[in-house]
């Protein structure tokens, strides 16, 4: 295998494992969560929903 083709390859392995690796973080402001992705925000309601209700409907932290 030719070192072009060599560093295109791991190019793209590295490509690829970065765009797999998740980079989901729990949002801190309102402004935040708006922001996200709908998928991420779902993720947010489902997994955080004692931190979702407070961004979006102010209800004080439990």
């Amino acid at each position: 295998m030719s070192p072009t083709v060599r560093r295109f390859a791991e190019q793209q392995a590295s490509l690829a494992a970065e765009a797999a690796a998740d980079h989901y973080r729990v949002p801190e402001t309102r402004e935040a969560l708006l922001g996200m992705r709908p998928a991420d925000q779902n993720r947010t309601y489902l997994e955080h929903r004692e931190t979702y209700d407070q961004l979006i409907h102010g209800t004080p932290a439990a």
